[in-house]
């Protein structure tokens, strides 16, 4: 436990529990803080670094830009447009299975952040002892809702906080509205 702190203004926002997983995986209660600590970040960050997949895709969308005569965000979006085989994205044709292959590097790269943070949530708050074996052993939902809550509290995303204090709040004002 962290040694508290001499604060002059105390913390606007106190951690709720909130729930991850569905009705088919069950579900369980996990801190939700609207932040993530320096230990969770670097949990991460260290686990995928010297994972190239990002790059590796951006080297090659700046690749094809340049010879196709480009910007990047424009070869990114023609991407998009690939599926559907629209006109503007014809040129990508001669780089498809290069694409292909970045793709699917990035896809399981994608997977493993989703498994590398889904652990650390759970290391972190729930049970110091957890591993990627542990992890591995979840249901596909419980992983998806711990990556989502991740990502939610890495873009410090404080709706759930901010909706729980405003209930802490409310008992008096309801109390008063029934009058």
């Amino acid at each position: 436990m962290a040694k508290p702190l001499p604060f002059v203004v105390q913390p606007r926002l106190e951690p709720v529990e909130t729930r991850v997983g569905s009705e088919e995986s069950g579900q369980f209660v996990i801190q939700r803080r609207g932040y993530l600590n320096v230990a969770e970040k670097s949990f991460v960050q260290e686990a995928l670094r010297g994972d190239d997949a990002p790059a590796a895709l951006a080297r090659t969308v700046a690749d094809i830009a340049r010879k196709e005569g480009k910007q990047p965000a424009e070869v990114f979006a023609d991407m998009q447009g690939m599926e559907s085989e629209s006109a503007e994205s014809q040129y990508l044709v001669a780089y498809q299975s290069e694409l292909a292959e970045h793709g699917a590097a990035l896809s399981a790269y994608t997977e493993r952040a989703k498994l590398i943070q889904a652990t650390c949530l759970l290391m972190q708050r729930h049970d110091p002892s957890w591993g990627v074996e542990d992890t591995l052993a979840l249901h596909p939902d419980i992983i998806e809702g711990l990556h989502r809550l991740y990502e939610d509290e890495d873009a410090r995303c404080v709706d759930e906080l901010l909706a729980a204090t405003a209930k802490k709040a409310s008992p008096v004002q309801e109390e008063e509205g029934k009058e």
